[in-house]
């Protein structure tokens, strides 16, 4: 059902989502054989460089990662409750992106690969690779692919310092992709700008737990526009920054 009377997805913010692809002349490709539909969103959402989630009302909301946040808020040790819980880690940390491309099923073979690297990240911390070479959603042309693979490393580059915090229930107003500002003594925090990943909300207890993420590099988070002086965000060309 392509219009607002879908039930299962926020077709607004679906529409959105896939009109910025559009925008980009970014398309990619797929082979279903009866995987789970939670297995084919998570595929989506990765080769595309975009988070699927319930942003309230039972209905599957889209967005992609980009440079900088939808909306942000200050969260600083008065509204905390209890000590927050950080974690520095390389876990999800690559400085190179290996992608493949325009798959034949057939023949299983790939038509192409293509290479972005994070040459400042390899000189500090050494060669970390990753490939994407998933034959259930694939890119279709190099195009696609450099401009997946650019934005990955440019994220990913640096270790990654996520933190979880527990608030009161005065920001009921934000959702996944926010972007917060936190300040902490705890963690000598002073203004850190940071996503949130993920959020659980205790109506008995009266609070919400945020998972607070630095962005892979500092520079996650769903759609807002165009982040000055940044090396990738701050372009407004076709591939980066587009105008309407």
């Amino acid at each position: 059902i392509t219009s607002t009377s879908k039930q299962d997805i926020d077709y607004a913010a679906w529409v959105v989502w896939k009109n910025d692809f559009k925008t980009d002349s970014i398309t990619v490709s797929a082979q279903f054989q009866g995987e789970r539909l939670l297995d084919i969103i998570a595929e989506v959402a990765m080769l595309t460089d975009s988070t699927a989630f319930d942003a309230g009302g039972n209905k599957l909301s889209f967005a992609r990662w980009t440079g900088a946040a939808s909306y942000s808020v200050i969260i600083t040790d008065a509204h905390i409750t209890g000590s927050p819980d950080c974690t520095l880690t390389t876990k999800e940390m690559f400085n190179r992106a290996d992608v493949l491309l325009n798959y034949n099923p057939t023949s299983d073979s790939w038509g192409g690969k293509i290479t972005a690297q994070d040459s400042t990240s390899v000189n500090t911390y050494g060669l970390i690779p990753v490939t994407f070479d998933g034959t259930l959603v694939w890119h279709v042309t190099s195009q696609t692919a450099v401009n997946f693979a650019q934005r990955l490393v440019v994220r990913r580059g640096q270790p990654n310092l996520a933190i979880r915090v527990k608030t009161p229930l005065r920001f009921l107003d934000v959702t996944l992709g926010d972007e917060v500002i936190l300040t902490s003594q705890v963690y000598s925090l002073s203004s850190n700008a940071f996503f949130i990943d993920g959020m659980e909300q205790d109506f008995e207890s009266k609070t919400i737990a945020f998972s607070l993420n630095e962005g892979f590099g500092r520079s996650g988070g769903v759609p807002r526009g165009f982040t000055l002086d940044d090396a990738t965000y701050g372009l407004l060309d076709q591939t980066n920054n587009p105008l309407y």
